[in-house]
């Protein structure tokens, strides 16, 4: 977040969040008007849509986090985006990513510490 501060900053007052879940990304990027709130209020709102994030990425609704936000001031713009995922395989497949880990894919460190720990190993 860049928000305001003494002495006063150059540039725009922003805050920039994100949200990855298994299923993608949410994002939000936050312009407020420069000068509308105090550094304590633009704190209050990055915190705000933080939580906001937060509730998204959890499949809670807007109306359900519609207390943890507030109507915005003249200037200020907000842009939220979603990016899917995607199928993990088929960018294995495609060549966009080089491998997919799967639960358990940590096997030989598992097998491992169980060793380790003396634990007896069943196939």
């Amino acid at each position: 977040a860049a928000l305001a501060a003494e002495p006063l900053r150059r540039g725009t007052h922003r805050c920039h969040v994100a949200a990855a879940t298994g299923l993608g990304l949410h994002t939000f990027d936050l312009k407020l008007a420069k000068g509308a709130r105090s550094r304590q209020e633009e704190d209050d709102l990055a915190s705000k849509l933080v939580l906001r994030a937060v509730g998204r990425a959890c499949g809670i609704g807007d109306e359900d986090v519609a207390a943890l936000w507030e109507e915005p001031l003249e200037g200020d713009e907000l842009h939220e985006a979603w990016q899917p995922m995607g199928d993990p395989f088929e960018a294995v497949l495609a060549g966009r990513a080089p491998m997919v880990e799967l639960h358990g894919s940590f096997e030989g460190l598992e097998t491992e510490a169980a060793v380790a720990s003396g634990d007896r190993l069943v196939p």
